[in-house]
């Protein structure tokens, strides 16, 4: 049994339909989201919106363009690209953010580590200078007593 080409779209598309709603809901649902662990909960929402506002462009184009297999395969070919860099770069570039800033961070927390280490050395020698002189000091007005 072979289905015309029609109804084998309209089923791809009434798929890829309902779980690009599904992915919308899901998205809106967590737009509010505020946990430390899921911060990236925006940008993944973004990427949906992205994903399904292409989605909105490609496929009306696609089916009126149909004819022109080029052409079309052209237009799905960098619909599909620009999504997926647009997708990509909404994930990854705000976590590559979040790295660096960290890496600084803890840069400037070593270095100030490493100070205090040196000044804390510092005054524990200069503590052990003190308490040297001061034995030294009490031996002098031990022997000026006798």
């Amino acid at each position: 049994m072979q289905l015309p080409s029609g109804t084998i779209n309209q089923v791809v598309f009434g798929h890829k339909g309902i779980l690009l709603i599904f992915g919308i809901f899901l998205a809106y649902e967590t737009l509010r989201v505020r946990l430390k662990q899921v911060n990236d909960s925006r940008f993944v929402g973004m990427s949906i919106y992205n994903v399904v506002r292409l989605c909105i462009i490609t496929a009306p184009i696609s089916l009126i363009f149909g004819n022109q297999e080029n052409m079309t395969f052209d237009f799905v070919s960098l619909t599909v690209a620009l999504c997926s860099i647009l997708s990509m770069s909404l994930i990854i570039v705000p976590e590559m953010k979040e790295i660096l800033q960290h890496l600084r961070r803890d840069s400037q927390m070593v270095k100030s580590l490493t100070a205090s280490l040196v000044s804390r050395e510092e005054g524990e020698r200069h503590q052990q200078r003190n308490l040297n002189e001061n034995e030294q000091f009490k031996k002098q007005m031990a022997e000026m007593e006798d």
